[in-house]
């Protein structure tokens, strides 16, 4: 076991490259940092927020960092809360969770954090996104219809329906790996939660 990260603030939802060389991941130790503040200021509003005694706990913004623990690279700079991110199966794009503009919308960027585009804007709450093998859909969970459900989209934000509605809240999607996957049978598993119990 290695350890790759050494804060005292909340680091989470790691998410491996397709290349196994690179981790991101949601973390809590990064302020917003607004257009033409310097790492010294930036520094300084950190201190002033942070209780003593008290870990950082800023919004969540992503982070990538190389599978050796090395080369942290922030991704995100916002004054909202960025997190669960999903890499596309070659690696060029990270999907990830936001509420930028609205309870939690589904967004996707470049690997290197530029081109951010919201693929959902919707006023309901979606979250968990995962990439098909093939990078042609996203699956994701969304509360539209009052419960939570899977749903499905083309990764550029079109063709979005429903694939599980049910009394159950389901959550969390992840694809049948490639070699079992095929355009005319797409396979999600996903955890579903039922009066209080957790199924799969």
């Amino acid at each position: 076991t290695v350890r790759l990260t050494n804060h005292p603030a909340f680091d989470g939802y790691p998410a491996w490259s397709p290349d196994s060389r690179r981790i991101a991941f949601a973390s809590a130790r990064a302020a917003y940092a607004p257009a033409g503040i310097d790492s010294a200021e930036l520094a300084a509003i950190e201190a002033a927020t942070v209780q003593p005694g008290r870990a950082p706990n800023f919004d969540h913004q992503l982070f990538v960092v190389d599978a050796d623990g090395q080369r942290l690279t922030r991704l995100t700079n916002s004054p909202s809360f960025d997190t669960e991110p999903a890499w596309s199966p070659d690696g060029s794009y990270i999907a990830f969770a936001s509420n930028r503009s609205g309870p939690s919308d589904i967004w996707i960027m470049r690997s290197a954090g530029t081109d951010l585009i919201n693929l959902t804007r919707s006023p309901s709450r979606d979250t968990a996104p995962s990439f098909s093998p093939d990078g042609s859909h996203i699956a994701y969970a969304s509360d539209a219809f009052g419960q939570t459900d899977i749903w499905i989209m083309r990764a550029d934000g079109s063709q979005r329906r429903a694939i599980y509605p049910s009394p159950g809240r389901d959550m969390t999607p992840t694809w049948m790996p490639a070699a079992g996957f095929s355009t005319r049978a797409r396979c999600l598993l996903c955890p579903r939660q039922e009066i209080g119990r957790a199924h799969v």
